[in-house]
């Protein structure tokens, strides 16, 4: 995957930038290395590549010293932020069938990370796995295990 050319919309960018203002944060800090204004995060029009995802993440572990801070963030973003995606697995009439269907086409969502679901009788698992950045984030952000997380569906 090119981590530069991927464009998504600033959704979770939003969510993040949200939670580190409301923390104290300045907003040009969480903004730093992103190609957006402070009046761009919240437009529908704005679309931000994956690093750039990334750098934000990156600019997060370091203003914020929140141990909950991934959970915080994941937590503000609805499913139905994901377009018809997400309103597609809402959709879902039970748990097995949504996770079924959000493995199965994860890549729309411009993920971060690769999801994986088993069962088995009866035990169930999951697990979230980062993609493979490239080496500059790799080693600061992507394998941080508040990064990892900081967007899992609510």
């Amino acid at each position: 995957m090119d981590w530069v050319s991927v464009f998504t919309r600033s959704t979770k960018l939003a969510a993040l930038f949200d939670v580190l203002v409301d923390q104290g944060c300045p907003a040009g800090e969480i903004l730093r290395n992103v190609n957006l204004t402070v009046d761009e995060v919240h437009s529908p029009k704005s679309r931000i590549s994956l690093a750039e995802l990334m750098t934000a993440c990156e600019n997060a572990i370091r203003l914020s010293s929140d141990p909950h801070l991934p959970y915080r963030i994941g937590t503000s973003i609805h499913i139905s932020a994901y377009g018809m995606y997400g309103f597609a697995i809402l959709c879902c009439p039970d748990f097995r069938k949504a996770m079924a269907f959000a493995e199965l086409y994860h890549a729309l969502a411009a993920p971060l990370a690769t999801i994986e679901f088993t069962e088995e009788e009866e035990s169930r698992a999951g697990s979230l796995s980062p993609m493979r950045a490239p080496q500059p984030i790799r080693k600061s952000t992507a394998s941080s295990p508040r990064c990892r997380s900081a967007f899992i569906y609510r």
